[in-house]
C-alpha cells in the first residue's frame, strides 16, 4: 500500500527499439519497450534505412501506431533483401531517448500493400460558420498519398464553387495537403476528397469525403428537395446529382442513394439553382441518362420540395455541368461508392 502523499519516481530509463519487420513492401514497423512521444517519433531525420550495399531505402513518413509503442514508416518500394534500420533521437513520453544509431535488421518484403488510405480530417471542418475569407484549406490523409493523382488539378479533390486562383503545398511527408486561396466566396463553400486520391502504392481512397463550411456567420439555411425519375426505377439509384447557379457554376454534388429517387440539397443561400443528374448505365464511364430541373430560387430558410428531374436518353445538359458531374463520377465509380 502506498503512503498518502507518495509520488512515483519519475521514468528516466531510455526506451530501447525491440525489433523491425517489414508489413509490405511499402511499410516497416518498429517496436519500441515504451509509449513512444509521437512529436520525435514522426520526425524523418530520426530514421536511415540500409540494404547491405549501403544503399538507401527512403523514408517517406512516419506514423506512430493505437499502442504508442510501434513506429509504421512507409518507405520507397523494397527489395527481398536483408535491411538494417538505424534509429536515433526519438523519445519516450518522459523525454528519455533511444540509444543514438540503434538498429535491427528486417526482411523486405514484395508484398502488396492493399489496405486504402484515409481522410483524417478536412480543414475547415464540416459545417463550421464565420471562416475567413483568407483561410487556408487543408485535408490530412493517415499515410503518405500519391501528390499527383490527389489535388484539385487531377480532379479528385473539388472545391465548389471552382476558385478562380489556388496555390498547393504538400507537407514533407507527403500525409497532408494545403489550398491557398485569394478569397473564398461569401457563402457557402464545399470541398469533396474523392476516391480518386491515392496513397503512395496505389490504393484509392476508402470512402468520399466532403466538408461544408461557410464565410457566413451561419451556414445558410435553404434547401431543395424532390424525386428523380426515369423509365424504370432502377434507372435512378446512384445517379450523380449535382447543384448549380443560374450561370450553371457547381455548387454541391452528391449520388442519389435512395432507392426511391429521392434527393434533397440543403445549406443554400439566397439564389437561383438548377438541379441536374445524370447515370451511367452499362459503367462504361459516360453518361446514358441525363436530366434537368426547373429553375428554383431560394430565399432565406426556405424549404422548396417537389423539385423532380426526369432522366431521359434524349437530354442534354449544359457543357460545363456536364463536365463537371462525369469528372465526380469517374473520381468515385471504381467498386462503387461507399458511404
Amino acid at each position: 500500500m502506498r503512503k498518502e502523499g507518495y509520488t512515483p519516481s519519475p521514468d528516466r530509463w531510455a526506451p530501447k527499439l525491440g525489433w523491425a519487420k517489414a508489413a509490405d513492401r511499402n511499410h516497416v514497423d518498429l517496436a519500441f519497450t515504451e509509449k513512444m512521444d509521437i512529436v520525435t517519433i514522426r520526425q524523418l531525420k530520426n530514421y536511415v534505412i540500409v540494404d547491405g550495399d549501403d544503399d538507401t531505402l527512403g523514408v517517406l513518413s512516419v506514423s506512430l501506431l493505437p499502442n504508442g509503442q510501434i513506429a509504421r514508416l512507409t518507405t520507397e518500394n523494397q527489395e527481398p533483401v536483408s535491411y538494417t534500420a538505424y534509429v536515433s533521437g526519438v523519445t519516450d513520453q518522459a523525454g528519455n531517448e533511444v540509444r543514438p544509431e540503434s538498429r535491427k535488421s528486417f526482411q523486405g518484403s514484395t508484398a502488396r500493400d492493399t489496405v486504402r488510405p484515409r481522410v483524417k480530417e478536412i480543414y475547415p471542418r464540416d459545417m463550421s460558420a464565420g471562416v475567413a475569407v483568407d483561410t487556408t484549406l487543408c485535408v490530412f490523409f493517415n499515410e503518405t498519398m500519391d501528390t499527383s493523382s490527389s489535388s484539385l488539378h487531377a480532379g479528385s479533390i473539388v472545391l465548389l464553387p471552382p476558385p478562380a486562383d489556388t496555390s498547393w503545398k504538400w507537407n514533407e511527408q507527403m500525409t497532408s495537403v494545403s489550398v491557398a486561396i485569394l478569397s473564398l466566396p461569401s457563402y457557402q463553400s464545399c470541398i469533396y476528397v474523392t476516391k480518386g486520391c491515392k496513397d503512395y502504392s496505389g490504393n484509392r481512397l476508402l470512402r468520399l469525403e466532403k466538408s461544408v463550411f461557410s464565410t457566413l456567420d451561419s451556414i445558410p439555411r435553404g434547401r431543395i428537395s424532390g424525386t428523380v425519375t426515369a423509365a424504370t426505377a432502377s434507372n435512378t439509384y446512384m445517379a450523380v446529382m449535382g447543384v448549380f447557379d443560374s450561370l450553371w457554376t457547381p455548387l454541391f454534388l452528391d449520388f442519389l442513394r435512395d432507392e426511391a429517387g429521392r434527393f434533397s440539397f440543403q445549406y443554400l443561400s439566397d439564389g437561383t439553382y438548377n438541379v441536374a443528374a445524370a447515370k451511367d448505365e452499362d459503367s462504361d464511364g459516360t453518361f446514358d441518362l441525363r436530366g434537368i430541373s426547373v429553375s428554383v430560387s431560394v430565399q432565406g430558410s426556405e424549404q422548396h420540395e417537389g423539385v423532380d428531374v426526369r432522366l431521359s436518353r434524349q437530354v442534354s445538359l449544359q457543357e460545363n455541368a456536364e463536365e463537371v458531374l462525369l469528372n465526380f463520377y469517374r473520381m468515385n465509380m471504381e467498386d462503387g461508392i461507399t458511404d
